[in-house]
């Protein structure tokens, strides 16, 4: 599974990132259905790397953003100089 991050920017210029949640991800056919607490653990199992991955790319395409923005915000101070 993946996440995929794309920022437009106002010039039109797009930043993509992507970030894949891993291997050790479940499949939803793995989901012990025989007991809440089998199903509780399962879902955790699939859980806990989707939250991590999602987090991931928050970071990810937020950090793109912000260098983007420097090199900008770079560019236009040599162009008024």
């Amino acid at each position: 599974m993946e996440f995929i991050a794309r920022i437009t920017t106002e010039d039109g210029s797009v930043l993509e990132r992507k970030v894949s949640a891993g291997e050790s991800i479940i499949s939803p056919s793995e989901v012990d259905q025989s007991s809440l607490d089998g199903f509780l653990d399962s879902f955790e199992s699939f859980e806990k790397p989707m939250i991590s991955a999602r987090d991931q790319i928050g970071k990810e395409i937020a950090q793109a953003w912000l260098e983007e923005q420097a090199k900008k915000r770079a560019l236009d101070g040599k162009s008024k100089k």
